[in-house]
This record gives structure tokens, C-alpha cells and sequence, in this order.
């Protein structure tokens, strides 16, 4: 009969609550709780490959290509309560057959959940195109680039300044040519949530 009571009186309550509430209460319960669905966040990070392999770029067969990796991503808009739209540009460094090949790429993807959240674990996936400054000859210029991720941060470590670890797949293919590059990295970098 206790339980019976306390439903019914749950039910009341709730109903009196939502009857009540105003749009500066429901403000008032978000600012409480620290939400900020218009957080920008932007990070800069330093990537390698754990492994690396390239079909029919160069070679048949070529494994451990990158040198290095660098590059930004940013936080451009939100999907409250669910995810945010990321936006990354990074330079690749690769030797291909004793040449040193430089590439950029841009992407943009999703990140889920949404940095408000609070949650350290995260993963997303992206998808852009990339395009080399120079390439070895009868190679495309142009890449279609794909990215799968998961990853740690650690958000206002020292004010607005944080960190993260992140593991991931990061492909390409030639888009004008026969050639398709597969990348297992490991990235580090420093974020900034402002």
C-alpha cells in the first residue's frame, strides 16, 4: 500500500511540476548542472601510425609509410543531449619509394556524445578529401579520406585546458588513380574548451 501511495504521489508531483514550470526555471535547472550547449572545443594533436599499409600506390605492397602526422579539429555545432559535427584539417607526412610525399586533408564528421555531456570515453567517424602537394608520378593528387575513432579527454585539466588519447583507422583511396592507403594511429594532442 506504501508503494501504491508513493506512485500516486510521484505522479502528482510531476504533473504539478511540468503545470508550474517556466522557461526561466527550465534555464535555471540547465545553469545549475553546467550546461553549456554552446561550448566550442578545439583541439591540436600529433598523430603516428601503429600500422600501415598501401595497395597499388607506388608499389603492389608498401607497409609503414607515415612519418608523421598533425593536424586540428573543432567543434562546430551541436546535437544537444546526443552529439557534435567536428571539423578537422590535417598534414600527413609519407616516404614512398625514397620520396618524401605531403599531403592535406579535410574532414568533417561526428563525435559522440556531445562534449557537454561531461563524459571522458568518446568515438566518431569522418569523411573528407585530401589533397597532395606533391606525389609520386601517375598517382592521383587527390584522395577520398575516411576516418573511424575512439578515444579518452580529459576536458579543464588546468582551466579551459585539457587533453586526450585517441585510437583509430584513418584510410584513404586515390581518387583519380588505383592506390589505397590503410593507417591504425595512436593520436595525442591538447584541447581547448572556451
Amino acid at each position: 500500500m506504501k508503494k501504491i501511495i508513493f506512485i500516486i504521489y510521484g505522479i502528482i508531483s510531476l504533473s504539478s511540476f511540468s503545470a508550474q514550470s517556466t522557461e526561466s526555471e527550465a534555464r535555471d535547472y540547465f545553469v545549475k548542472r553546467n550546461a553549456n550547449f554552446n561550448q566550442r572545443y578545439l583541439n591540436f594533436y600529433l598523430y603516428n601510425s601503429l600500422k600501415d599499409v598501401a595497395y597499388s600506390w607506388g608499389e603492389d605492397k608498401q607497409e609503414q609509410l607515415l612519418k608523421w602526422s598533425a593536424g586540428i579539429s573543432y567543434k562546430w555545432d551541436n546535437f544537444v543531449g546526443f552529439g557534435d559535427s567536428i571539423f578537422k584539417i590535417k598534414t600527413s607526412s609519407f616516404n614512398i619509394k625514397g620520396r618524401s610525399i605531403l599531403k592535406n586533408s579535410l574532414l568533417f564528421g561526428v563525435s559522440f556524445p556531445d562534449i557537454d555531456s561531461g563524459f571522458p570515453f568518446y568515438f566518431g567517424a569522418s569523411i573528407g578529401g585530401g589533397v597532395f602537394f606533391n606525389q609520386i608520378d601517375s598517382e592521383s593528387v587527390l584522395s577520398l579520406d575516411y576516418q573511424a575513432y575512439i578515444g579518452l579527454r580529459l576536458i579543464n585539466i588546468y582551466k579551459s585546458l585539457g587533453t586526450f588519447i585517441e585510437w583509430g583507422l584513418d584510410n584513404h583511396f586515390l581518387v583519380l588513380s588505383t592506390g589505397q592507403y590503410d593507417n591504425m594511429y595512436l593520436a595525442v594532442g591538447l584541447s581547448f574548451v572556451f
